[in-house]
């Protein structure tokens, strides 16, 4: 019997995992939150003016740029044609999504800088979530 139960406890984490890697690699999106929908339709906007030199996208580190970090940010990226596509609480599957639905659409920047992944660690149990689903999700960014 207790070979049995550990065979099941094995197999039940490998599904977690398996489960976790596809949650953050798989393109997902947080249009519910209304806050979330407006800075992407606002966003998408901005994107399609164009011209942008550097760009960054991520998380609320990215995000937090716009607010207590406007002087920083103003010091040294204003004298670049700088566009922040940073959403507070965003994992890899959010960007992956944004991604897939038109941010960046055919925009090649001088630069981007991608932060993200800080969400997908820490907030679930480790046996839901491990290091290397956050890498298989940052690398699906990245092969974007």
């Amino acid at each position: 019997m207790k070979r049995v139960m550990g065979s099941f406890m094995l197999a039940a984490l490998a599904a977690g995992s398996v489960f976790a890697q596809q949650r953050s690699t798989t393109p997902d999106n947080r249009l519910g939150e209304g806050w979330w929908k407006n800075r992407f339709e606002e966003k998408i906007a901005l994107v399609k003016q164009g011209g942008w030199e550097l760009v960054f996208m991520g998380d609320s580190i990215t995000h937090g740029w716009e607010d207590g970090g406007k002087e920083v940010w103003a010091q040294n990226f204003g004298k670049y044609k700088a566009l922040n596509l940073g959403y507070g609480g965003d994992r890899t599957e959010h960007v992956l999504w944004l991604l897939d639905n038109g941010e960046l659409d055919g925009y090649q920047p001088k630069l981007l800088v991608l932060m993200i992944g800080t969400n997908n660690t820490g907030h679930r149990p480790l046996e839901q979530e491990k290091p290397e689903d956050t890498a298989a999700g940052i690398k699906a960014t990245l092969g974007k």
